[in-house]
């Protein structure tokens, strides 16, 4: 009879861990793990994306009285995650590492400056004051874009 109690216990023990080891499997999607993209110091490329960006915002700023929600999404949110890419992904290992380039990131700062203060209706003195640095800054990226060689880095 030992045996048997033995025996019905043992096998109790292994089908116990058996049905444990299969609630363990789960479906869960494996984690895939991609290589971290290559930092550069050539900021051309956001430069010109930006550039097109303000160009878009400026007619919808200009052309239609937008909301508050439209502002937020339309204009500021595009801005933001622009500015999020740029500073990911451009090393910046010293003050001047993108060149005439950080330019055009300062002036996108200048447009989301100007569309909050719309925005949020400050009086029209704030307003004007936030275009007018805005264009300024502006200016300074057209100058960046339209000539290049004048201390923009390439990749190290």
């Amino acid at each position: 009879m030992w045996v048997t109690m033995r025996q019905i216990t043992i096998l109790t023990v292994v089908a116990c861990a058996i049905a444990l080891a299969g609630c363990n499997q789960k479906d869960e999607p494996k984690v895939v793990i991609k290589p971290a993209p290559k930092l550069t110091k050539d900021a051309t490329q956001y430069a010109k994306e930006s550039w097109a960006l303000m160009t878009q915002i400026d007619n919808m700023l200009s052309n239609s009285h937008l909301n508050q929600n439209q502002i937020d999404d339309d204009i500021r949110k595009p801005l933001r995650e622009l500015g999020n890419r740029w500073m990911i992904n451009i090393k910046m290992g010293d003050s001047v590492a993108e060149g005439n380039f950080a330019l055009c990131r300062k002036a996108m700062v200048s447009l989301d400056s100007v569309a909050r203060a719309i925005q949020t209706q400050e009086d029209s003195h704030k307003i004007e004051d936030a275009k007018i640095l805005y264009l300024r800054d502006k200016a300074l990226c057209k100058n960046a874009l339209d000539n290049p060689e004048l201390g923009n880095s390439k990749d190290i």
